[in-house]
């Protein structure tokens, strides 16, 4: 079955709760719930979730703190290795061109080699690297 991509509302927003209920060990590396009520999503200048049938199996979302556009992806662990998170990053940079912002960044753990990997080869760029984590950026043409 093809996977579906939604965009989050008001309507639909339960369906956080439901990725982040089923997510998994995903959760470990994405802590970003575990800081903060699902209905930040609200603040957020887009937020997506791929559905297989009709199960949440990928969120994205990119979110406004301060002066920057912070980049968010997780994929639910029974999900991983199947192009999900690749395609959500593509959804994700297309949106940051649409809403004319110019550079987006984000957070990855240090041990997280698949995900590291996954943002060098979109381009995105290190800004500093930290004891757990690394942070980079990606400017948007």
């Amino acid at each position: 079955m093809e996977l579906g991509k939604i965009k989050i509302t008001a309507e639909n927003s339960c369906l956080i709760n439901e990725f982040l209920q089923q997510a998994g060990r995903s959760l470990d590396q994405f802590r970003y719930f575990s800081k903060r009520p699902v209905s930040v999503w609200h603040n957020h200048v887009c937020t997506f979730l791929f559905l297989q049938n009709n199960i949440p199996v990928c969120y994205g979302h990119l979110d406004k703190d301060g002066d920057k556009i912070w980049l968010g992806i997780a994929v639910a662990e029974s999900e991983t290795g199947k192009g999900y998170g690749k395609k959500m990053m593509k959804e994700l940079i297309a949106e940051a061109k649409e809403q004319h912002l110019s550079l987006i960044y984000l957070t990855v753990d240090t041990v997280n080699s698949k995900a590291i990997s996954l943002y060098e080869n979109f381009g995105f760029k290190l800004v500093s690297k930290q004891e757990s984590y690394l942070e980079y950026y990606l400017e948007i043409q």
